[in-house]
């Protein structure tokens, strides 16, 4: 059985084609992704060489694509791209350094983290509360470019074909409770892609 959506399904693009590389290590990702079955010398060499350091990880566009087509290969994968890449060991090698070092610079620019003993909705509602910087939505809403809103829209289109899915993945994992909980949630969050006359008493949980 597919474990994948089909392309034809409602809500769903109908291609999903490997990006531009952005660089070396891209360029040989995404080439050994179109064409090998294993991952060549030439992309553990520089994976290695990109995780040993260099520009800041948090602006390398090597970097980043990199890690964003390692990671769409847990979602809907990329036409042409067998789906046994997504567990192959040398390739998970390489997206862990790649990792380690994306991980590493987000912790030296927002540095110790607190551990608070309040609920984390309090949390984040006075985190919320707390933050002083500029509405991005007032921003867009009156002062918006045609090409600020192209960025946008194009930006938050490929979060919004994803925005559940992370939670679903840590479904099995969780405990009776919040599993529950975190089922029931997603009828509404996946209300879009719903079959028509289907209601949130269709989905499980």
């Amino acid at each position: 059985m597919p474990r994948r959506i089909d392309p034809g399904s409602l809500g769903m693009i109908g291609t999903m084609h490997l990006p531009e590389p952005r660089g070396p290590l891209s360029e040989a990702l995404c080439r050994d992704l179109a064409t090998r079955t294993t991952v060549s010398a030439t992309t553990i060499e520089r994976a290695d060489r990109v995780a040993s350091g260099g520009a800041c990880a948090l602006t390398d566009e090597d970097l980043q694509i990199s890690l964003a087509v390692l990671y769409e290969l847990h979602y809907r994968g990329f036409d042409g791209v067998p789906e046994d890449w997504e567990w192959d060991p040398a390739l998970l090698r390489v997206r862990a350094g790649l990792e380690r070092r994306h991980l590493g610079a987000l912790r030296t620019l927002v540095g110790p983290v607190v551990v608070a003993e309040d609920a984390i909705d309090r949390q984040l509602a006075a985190l919320i509360a707390a933050d002083d910087g500029p509405s991005l939505s007032s921003f867009m809403a009156k002062q918006g470019t045609l090409g600020q809103w192209r960025e946008y829209l194009t930006l938050r289109s490929v979060y919004h074909l994803k925005e559940a899915d992370p939670h679903t993945f840590a479904i099995p994992g969780s405990r009776a409770g919040p599993r529950r909980r975190w089922s029931r949630s997603r009828p509404t969050s996946t209300a879009a892609a719903r079959p028509p006359g289907c209601t949130a008493s269709c989905s499980p949980g």
